[in-house]
C-alpha cells in the first residue's frame, strides 16, 4: 500500500463502494469481481447466505435492478451450480474504474474468498491487511512494532506507531471511516491516555513535561482532531495528545445500525453513546498491558527523552535519530545537508520518514581536505562523534555497524560543481580516517534530484538529464509543447511540501549507492593526494568537460521517474567510486 495523491469520479465511487459493502455483508463464502473482461464492464458475482426474497437495487441511473428469480432476463447463474444461490450484478459505467476489494477481504478474512480477475486478492485476514501499509516501511523503520488483537467477535484493533502524527485506518460495518469519528477517538484516546499515564508514572523527567510537548497538539490537523477548538477545561485529551500523535490505530467493527456522515459515509458519528456503544468499544485491561508491554512503550520512552543508561547525544548542528548509538544502529541512517535549502528539504522528510532511523547533519562552513589539514576542525569532529567512528578502525561484516551510532550515509547537496565537490570531500574524509567502511555494501549513498520537471493538469514527469527529456520529448507526437517545463537548478528551486515530501515518499528512486571497485583507491587518491600534484596535472590534461558530462547523463537519464518504464536496477540504484571521480 503506497500513500499518494489520486484522481478519481467521487460519485462513481461512492456508488461502487455502497454496493459492494451492501453486497459483502450478505455474501456467504465467496466473492468474485471481474472488471473489464466483457465489454469494460464490471461484474460481482457472489453466493448468497439465505435462501429466499433478495433483491438489490441499486438506485441510479448507471445500474440495473437484479433478483435472484429467472424472471429477471438479466439475470445469469449459468456458470455456477443450480443447487447453490448465487447472483450476478453487471454494471457498466461510463467510464472503466478499477476498484480494491483489498479493504473488504481484509475485513472479511478467512471466512470469504475474495477474487478479482480471477485471481485472489491475497488478503486473508485484517493482521495481513495491515501489513500492506507497514511492510513499504520496512527499510524507513526498524522493526516496526505492533499489537493486534480480537477484542470481542464485532472488533479487531491493531496499534503501531506512526511518524508523529496520528493515523487511522477504521472501518466500520466494512464501511472505511477514512476521517474516522467517535469509535476511532473513543479506542484511541483509552490508549493514549494509557501510556500517558504509565510514561508520567515511571519518569517525572520525561519530555512530556516540557512546555513544547505540552504544546504540540495544537500543530495537528484540526480536520483529524475537533477537540483542538475547545477550551483547556473542556478538553481531557489535552495532555494525552501528545501521545496519541505517535500512535497509528487499524479498526474494524460491527456496529448495528451505524449512523454516517451523508453521502461520503467517511465518518462514523454516533448520536448516542449509550451502553451498547460503550460495551462494543471498550478496551481490555489485558490489551493496554501488552501495549505497555511491547516494543511500541519503549520506542515512545526514546522519543520522550526518558532517562536511559545512554543519554541522548549532543552534537552541533545533529538531529538525531532515535534509535542511534543503540540496538538498531546499523539501520539508521545519517543525512549530511549542505545549505538551508537542503536542511529544509531533509527535514521535511523527517516528517514522511520518521526520526526513529534517519537523523540528520547539517554541514556549516567549509568542508576541508583533511589529507591536507592536520589540524583539529570542529565540523570533522562533530561528524566523526555523531556517526560513532573510530580512526584507522576497521569495520567489516554483517556485525561492522555494532560500534557505530549510524550504519548508513546519504549525502544531499545541490547537482552541481559545489554539490559535487562536497561529496568528494565527504568520501575522502571516510577514505582517510576509515576506509573499510566505504567497501561495505550499501553504507553511502546519494540523494539524487531530478533537473527537469514537467507537468500536465495533473500528470507530472522528472527527469535527471537533458537527453532523458529530449528523448521523451521525441516520443509526444509534437504535443510535448501542451506540457509545461520547470528547470531545476538546486534543492532551493523545490518546494519541501510539495516535490519534497513526494522525493521521500518514494525514496528508493532518489537514493543511489556508491559501489567499491578495484580502482576506488587509486581514484580517490589522485583526486586528494597533496604529493600527487604532477600526476592530478596530467589527469586534468585529459580532461574533456563536455564529454564526461554526456557520460554522466547517460546514467543519469536511466532515473526517470516513469511507472510505464521499467529500468535495469543495478543502473538505476548504484554507481562506483571510480565513475563519479
Amino acid at each position: 500500500m503506497v500513500e499518494r495523491p489520486v484522481t478519481y469520479a467521487l460519485g462513481l465511487y461512492w456508488m461502487l463502494n455502497d454496493m459492494l459493502t451492501d453486497v459483502a455483508l450478505r455474501i456467504k463464502n465467496k466473492l468474485e469481481v471481474d472488471i473489464g473482461k466483457v465489454d469494460d464492464a464490471i461484474t460481482i458475482c457472489f453466493e448468497y447466505r439465505q435462501a429466499r426474497n433478495f433483491s438489490l437495487y441499486l438506485g441510479y441511473s448507471s445500474y440495473s435492478t437484479f433478483s435472484r428469480d429467472n424472471k429477471n432476463p438479466q439475470t445469469d447463474s449459468s456458470d455456477h451450480k443450480s443447487k447453490e444461490l448465487w447472483v450476478r450484478i453487471l454494471l457498466k459505467p461510463d467510464i472503466t474504474y478499477n476498484m480494491s476489494l483489498i479493504d473488504i477481504a481484509g475485513c472479511l478474512g478467512e471466512t470469504v474468498e475474495v477474487k478479482l480477475n480471477g485471481r485472489d486478492v491475497g488478503t486473508k485476514s485484517f493482521s495481513t491487511y495491515v501489513d500492506l501499509y507497514l511492510k513499504p516501511r520496512a527499510f524507513h523503520f526498524v522493526n516496526i512494532p505492533r499489537i493486534t488483537m480480537k477484542i470481542s467477535d464485532d472488533m479487531e484493533i491493531c496499534v503501531t506507531l506512526s511518524n508523529g502524527h496520528f493515523q487511522q485506518v477504521s472501518f466500520v460495518n466494512l464501511v472505511n471511516t477514512s476521517h474516522g469519528g467517535d469509535n476511532v477517538d473513543v479506542v484511541s484516546n483509552a490508549i493514549a491516555k494509557h501510556l500517558f499515564k504509565t510514561i508520567k508514572e515511571k519518569d517525572e523527567n520525561s519530555t512530556l513535561n516540557s512546555d513544547e510537548n505540552e504544546n504540540q497538539n495544537l500543530n495537528l490537523d484540526k480536520d483529524e482532531n475537533p477537540n483542538l477548538d475547545l477550551d483547556e477545561d473542556e478538553n481531557p485529551n489535552k495532555d494525552s495528545d501528545v501521545v496519541k500523535n505517535h500512535l497509528w490505530i487499524f479498526f474494524n467493527v460491527k456496529f448495528r445500525n451505524p449512523v454516517f456522515n451523508l453521502p461520503a459515509k467517511d465518518t462514523f458519528d454516533h448520536p448516542c453513546h449509550n451502553r451498547a456503544f460503550t460495551k462494543t468499544f471498550e478496551l481490555s485491561k489485558d490489551f493496554l498491558k501488552e501495549v505497555v508491554d511491547s516494543s511500541i512503550f519503549n520506542i515512545l520512552k526514546r522519543r520522550f527523552g526518558m532517562n536511559e543508561e545512554e543519554e541522548n547525544l549532543q552534537v552541533e548542528n545533529l538531529t538525531d535519530a532515535y534509535f542511534a548509538g543503540r540496538e538498531h544502529s546499523k539501520d539508521c541512517t545519517l543525512i549530511f545537508v549542505e545549505g538551508n535549502s537542503a536542511e529544509s528539504l531533509a527535514t521535511t522528510g523527517l516528517g514522511i520518514l520518521g526520526r526513529d532511523s534517519f537523523g540528520v547533519f547539517r554541514l556549516q562552513g567549509i568542508l576541508l581536505n583533511v589529507r591536507e589539514n592536520s589540524k583539529d576542525n570542529k565540523i570533522i569532529d562533530n561528524i566523526m562523534t555523531s556517526m560513532g567512528v573510530q580512526k584507522n578502525k576497521i569495520y567489516e561484516g554483517e556485525d561492522y555497524a555494532d560500534s557505530l551510532r549510524y550504519g548508513k550515509v546519504m549525502i544531499m547537496t545541490d547537482q552541481d560543481d559545489d554539490g559535487f565537490h562536497i561529496k568528494g570531500l565527504l568520501i575522502n574524509l571516510f577514505h582517510c580516517f576509515c576506509p573499510s567502511l566505504l567497501k561495505i555494501e550499501g553504507f553511502l549513498a546519494e540523494f539524487i534530484t531530478p533537473c527537469i520537471k514537467v507537468t500536465k493538469e495533473h500528470d507530472q514527469k522528472y527527469f535527471y538529464s537533458t537527453k532523458s527529456h529530449e528523448e521523451w520529448k521525441k516520443t509526444r507526437d509534437n504535443n510535448a509543447s501542451d506540457w509545461s517545463t520547470k528547470h531545476h537548478k538546486g534543492l532551493g528551486t523545490f518546494s519541501p511540501e510539495e516535490e519534497g515530501k513526494d522525493f521521500f515518499r518514494n525514496l528508493e528512486n532518489h537514493r543511489k549507492y556508491f559501489v567499491w571497485d578495484d580502482r576506488a583507491d587509486e581514484a580517490i587518491d589522485l583526486a586528494f593526494n597533496k604529493k600527487r600534484v604532477d600526476d592530478r596535472k596530467g589527469w586534468l590534461n585529459n580532461y574533456n568537460r563536455m564529454e564526461l558530462k554526456r557520460e554522466w547523463e547517460e546514467q543519469r537519464s536511466n532515473q526517470v521517474n516513469d511507472e510505464d518504464e521499467e529500468n535495469d536496477e543495478d543502473e538505476e540504484t548504484h554507481t562506483n567510486y571510480t565513475d563519479f571521480f
